[in-house]
């Protein structure tokens, strides 16, 4: 008889792992420490040699997350297609795992990941030419626009599109001509074409900037 295969060594980040696909599914709040020795056929003792607390683990999530959220960059990339690269990398990971932004949000993460995806960053902008002022200003504005843009796709879900195309076309065409002309495209106003267009057009200023007026 083949024996039975035996179950992979319990370990942080699979605890991790197991969290963050409840806080995917349900929400930061879904994650408790039952919940996840379900997940993972253990004993909540077993789980809590590795993790002791619901803060503890919500603090690993955080790091987690940047380590999900930390792009393979590519040095034969300019720095304009690296910048794009991470910001559509961080994006899709948003999208993969909805739990992200409340961990996120849950608690402000200062850790190695975090830092070492920020050094990374600045110091592509500084070797293309911008002062160590404006490469901050540019990621603090990049990394805005993905978390919002994502925030807002969120938001607007659950709205059928038909339906606020038809919303849109009740309302009086002399008091909203603007809205009535651009219906088809407010319908899609969190799609994922608007969000590569909207990076695509603030990395063009950056790139721009840079050109015209040196940093």
């Amino acid at each position: 008889m083949p024996r039975a295969a035996r179950a992979p060594e319990l370990t942080k980040t699979l605890i991790l792992e197991a969290a963050l696909a409840l806080a995917d599914a349900d929400g930061i709040e879904a994650v408790t420490m039952r919940r996840i020795a379900d997940i993972l056929a253990v004993s909540q003792m077993a789980a809590y040699r590795h993790v002791r607390t619901k803060d503890e683990i919500v603090q690993g999530l955080g790091e987690y997350a940047w380590q999900i959220l930390e792009a393979d960059l590519d040095p034969t990339l300019t720095w304009d297609e690296q910048l794009r690269r991470v910001f559509v990398h961080m994006h899709e990971m948003h999208r993969q795992h909805p739990g992200l932004v409340d961990i996120l949000l849950a608690r402000p993460v200062s850790g190695l990941p975090v830092y070492r995806t920020m050094e990374r960053l600045v110091e592509i902008l500084r070797a293309a030419g911008f002062s160590l002022e404006g490469s901050i200003q540019a990621l603090a504005s990049l990394e805005s626009y993905t978390f919002g843009f994502t925030v807002h796709q969120r938001i607007r879900a659950g709205r059928d599109p038909d339906r606020e195309h038809r919303l849109i076309h009740e309302l009086p065409a002399d008091d909203f001509p603007n809205l009535h002309a651009a219906a088809s495209k407010i319908v899609d106003w969190a799609s994922e074409k608007r969000f590569i267009a909207g990076l695509d057009w603030a990395i063009g200023s950056l790139r721009r900037d840079l050109s015209d007026h040196g940093q």
